[in-house]
């Protein structure tokens, strides 16, 4: 199963979402196209480092990833719920919301293991401040779904809320097994920090004047 997007239209071209997306691509690019050493070094200089904390990296290590499938994941999770909050926030909210929710999660992972020279990466943290807003002002939407029947594809659609208690858990495996035991910890508690960040900013930075769909003519949570 493959979620593609969800089932509500965005009014507008999701540019931030699409920035992201294409920023965390360029850098997994870059990361892959690197020898072992150089990118391990690309990691350690730009990457949350708890016992060495640098502002500059607090701004880049959402941006870097330990392995292609975190960033993937990542970037179709942003696709898939993306695309309506920034059009319910605005670009500039969304852009605070995202880089707040990572900073943030960032520095509680940090905090969890601040003599810990293991770097802390992944957008795992912005991701989860936009998942945490999509729950909160659009309660009742749901994902289309790729699923294989027999020699077939169909287009299935299920609650968000269970996509995003997918990639909560997957999230969580994923910085399990890309870390070592003394950093699992707080690699898996960036996610639940951006989710429970996004869940209480989504309605305070909701702009006011979208919140109806003018097709629908019908709330848009």
């Amino acid at each position: 199963m493959l979620p593609v997007q969800d089932a509500m239209p965005s009014r507008t071209t999701p540019w931030v979402t699409i920035g992201f997306i294409a920023l965390i691509t360029a850098v997994l690019g870059l990361e892959l196209t690197r020898s072992v050493p150089s990118a391990r070094g690309l990691i350690l200089s730009y990457g949350l480092v708890p016992a060495h904390l640098s502002p500059v990296t607090v701004l880049t290590a959402p941006f870097l990833h330990h392995g292609l499938f975190d960033a993937v994941l990542q970037c179709i999770v942003l696709w898939v719920f993306g695309d309506n909050v920034e059009d319910r926030l605005g670009r500039v909210r969304y852009l605070l919301l995202f880089i707040g929710g990572a900073a943030l999660s960032g520095l509680a992972a940090v905090a969890a293991s601040h003599a810990s020279v293991l770097p802390i990466v992944g957008a795992a943290g912005g991701t989860g401040a936009i998942v945490g807003a999509h729950l909160v002002l659009f309660r009742q939407a749901r994902v289309l779904m790729l699923v294989p029947t027999g020699r077939d594809i169909d287009l299935v659609e299920i609650p968000a809320a269970a996509v995003a208690i997918a990639w909560l858990v997957l999230t969580a495996l994923v910085a399990g097994a890309l870390t070592t035991t003394a950093g699992r910890p707080a690699a898996t508690l960036m996610p639940v920090v951006g989710l429970l960040i996004g869940a209480a900013l989504g309605r305070v930075l909701a702009r006011p004047e979208r919140l109806r769909c003018a097709w629908w003519n019908v709330p848009a949570s």
